[in-house]
């Protein structure tokens, strides 16, 4: 295997570096073009060349802000790089952007699958792709193969990202190269160097990839209020700088803001999952420090002969110093060339991740030949960070280390607040349970009520069988129908106990009802109330539709309403005492309103009647507790609004569900 890398200034110079090193045209040529060549027509020509001079070549690339040529990086260049295999095949394929990552990653692992794969090369575009989908789609139709490639960049450019495949310039879809053969030997591995140094914020709405709302706010506003920014569209770059981490199965993973669409939903490469904990992150300069070692670990005893580097150009914004010896210390055992990319594609045996922010490096050979790398040599390696180290080293610790501070504050006042709810919802359990107590005694004087008339017909025709039985002046027939009346007056005594007993179980759950259910309810309990003080109901009921709510909780709120009215009109002595009871529906609320001619409640008292324990009655005839109860039980327990209005005649309340 030999790998050659030239840097593009004229065809003429180019072909001259192609007779000089004899590159000549093969089926086991690989060319990779990395290029900021924005101009289509300059690149056709570029391509054009090197088809015509190649005909049985596999020629690839991407667009890219910074290139990687003989172990050095730079910027706003173009470079090609021939890899000559000897014994190993290549095969390479396009694909065109569907609505459907998966299945397009799938399709093109189909195009180019071949018996003893051993790397495969993935290079995309940016435009509204489900990197992660794409990769998973790849990876079901690949078996041992490891997996390297980059997004193609266009960041601070006025054109779309790009990737090549032969002589097509494609801006929205894929390319890849799969390498085979039973001498090669391939493997690869990443660095990933971020650090969170913001608090942690939850996923609240999310669809695919697509990013909505966090802790219910707006993810872009969110994102511009902790980086002190406006410009919503600039989003994508300053997340090559901050961008979100996570954590998925045991591994950091860094997030970029690929694109903002209209809504201000942030688009990333990866599906967003609901309730997944995000934090703003930084590189960590400490980290990617001691990595730069490690990388001579995890080189040693392999079989290298060439090296394709795929990082992310955040690393060499941001980090530059440390990006750079990256590049030098793989540069010391073999070739390398590669980009700097917008996302990175990595799967082995263990990972299949689309990342960012990360170094990632695919090692190639058909050699035996291993190589050796020992720390002590790394030595001239070690690069003198610029004064800038040590301040954005420190600056990202304090980060760091406050966030963390804050995060266990917040755990702790959750905590405390949480006890405290817990408290008040004891407490307010107990008032219930009170007031329940307090309207049991009241119910049990209308179930006398309510059975005193069928008791007295009891009576009546038990006293009339027994006179007839004594004169002797009876028949079967008139037995058989004064106790089938009598039968008759027990079950509606019996009815009676069921709904009073009914309505004192709290519902558990939700149960289909209508308004008309519950207001006739609720008028049964109350109607000897009712009839002893005289009160007329009018009542008009709307359209019926069956409602899901508790219906014994809302029945409880009713009959405080009616009771109250019933004592304000009777308190103020209303000669013709009239209560209006009124339910409509509409799609999307459920209303029963209650209103009297008592005159109303005083204007300055109207805010405050929900108040606990605020009454405009005498303290021993009211706990004050009975419109803040029904209050609660509208709002909390069913979800709906409990409002008072005063009207021309008289006081009006509103229960909306």
């Amino acid at each position: 295997m030999k790998s050659f890398v030239a840097r593009y200034r004229t065809i003429e110079k180019l072909d001259d570096f192609l007779q000089s090193n004899s590159i000549v045209d093969s089926s086991k040529l690989l060319i990779q073009i990395f290029s900021t060549i924005s101009e289509v027509e300059d690149l056709k020509i570029l391509l054009d060349f090197l088809n015509r001079k190649f005909k049985n070549a596999t020629i690839v690339g991407a667009s890219s802000s910074a290139q990687i040529f003989d172990a050095k990086t730079l910027k706003d260049d173009t470079t090609i790089n021939f890899t000559i295999f000897e014994r190993s095949f290549v095969l390479a394929s396009s694909q065109s952007r569907s609505d459907n990552s998966f299945d397009d990653g799938k399709l093109l692992a189909k195009k180019i699958h071949q018996e003893n794969s051993k790397a495969i090369i993935l290079y995309s575009t940016m435009k509204d792709i489900n990197m992660q989908r794409f990769l998973k789609g790849i990876e079901s139709n690949i078996d041992e193969a490891v997996i390297c490639g980059a997004v193609g960049a266009n960041i601070d450019k006025e054109f779309d990202s790009y990737i090549i495949y032969k002589d097509k310039i494609i801006k929205d879809g894929f390319v890849a190269v799969s390498l085979a053969g039973e001498n090669l030997s391939a493997f690869n591995l990443y660095k990933e160097n971020q650090s969170a140094i913001s608090r942690e914020f939850s996923v609240s709405r999310c669809e695919g990839n697509r990013l909505i709302s966090l802790d219910s706010n707006s993810a872009s506003k969110v994102y511009l209020h902790y980086l002190q920014k406006s410009n919503i569209q600039k989003i994508p770059y300053y997340s090559l700088e901050f961008p979100f981490m996570t954590k998925r199965k045991g591994v950091f993973l860094s997030l970029q803001v690929t694109d903002v669409l209209s809504d201000g939903t942030l688009l990333f490469g990866t599906n967003i999952k609901k309730d997944e904990k995000l934090r703003l992150s930084f590189f960590d300069l400490e980290s990617a420090k001691k990595d730069v070692h490690l990388i001579c670990d995890d080189l040693d005893g392999k079989k290298v002969e060439t090296f394709f580097v795929y990082s992310s150009i955040s690393r060499e914004l941001f980090m530059k110093d440390i990006s750079r010896q990256e590049i030098k210390i793989v540069g010391k055992f073999a070739p390398v060339v590669g980009f700097y990319g917008v996302g990175e594609y990595f799967c082995d045996r263990d990972t299949s991740l689309f990342m960012s922010h990360t170094f990632t490096l695919l090692a190639l050979s058909e050699s035996d030949k291993k190589i050796r790398c020992k720390r002590s040599d790394l030595k001239r390696y070690d690069s003198k960070y610029n004064s800038s180290y040590e301040t954005i080293k420190t600056l990202t610790h304090i980060a760091r280390l406050s966030s963390n501070e804050l995060e266990v504050l917040n755990k702790k006042l959750t905590y405390k607040i949480n006890e405290g709810v817990r408290d008040i919802r004891k407490k307010e359990s107990l008032m219930i349970h009170n007031n329940r107590l307090a309207q049991l005694g009241e119910m049990l004087g209308l179930i006398a009520h309510q059975w005193r008339q069928p008791l007295s017909a009891i009576s009546a025709t038990a006293t009339g069988m027994e006179v007839k039985i004594e004169l002797g002046n009876w028949d079967e027939k008139y037995i058989m129908e004064s106790l089938q009346n009598i039968e008759k007056y027990v079950s509606h005594l019996s009815e009676t106990i069921d709904d009073f007993t009914n309505f004192f179980k709290p519902t558990k759950k939700k149960v289909k009802t209508s308004l008309k259910q519950i207001i006739e309810k609720s008028l049964f309990i109350s109607s000897s109330l009712l009839a002893k003080e005289n009160v007329e109901v009018i009542k008009k009921i709307g359209d019926e539709k069956e409602i899901l709510t508790y219906p014994n909780e809302v029945t409880q709120v009713l009959l405080n309403l009616i009771k109250n009215s019933v004592n304000a009109l009777v308190s103020r002595g209303v000669p013709q005492k009239e209560i209006y009871i009124q339910s409509y529906q509409d799609d999307f609320e459920s209303v029963i309103e209650i209103g009297d001619n008592a005159g109303g409640i005083d204007e300055k008292y109207l805010e405050k009647i929900f108040e606990p324990y605020f009454s405009t009655k005498n303290s021993s005839d009211s706990m004050g507790l009975g419109l803040y109860m029904s209050k609660f039980i509208i709002e909390e327990s069913c979800g709906g609004k409990l409002l008072v209005e005063n009207t021309k005649v008289g006081a009006k309340f509103k229960i909306v569900l």
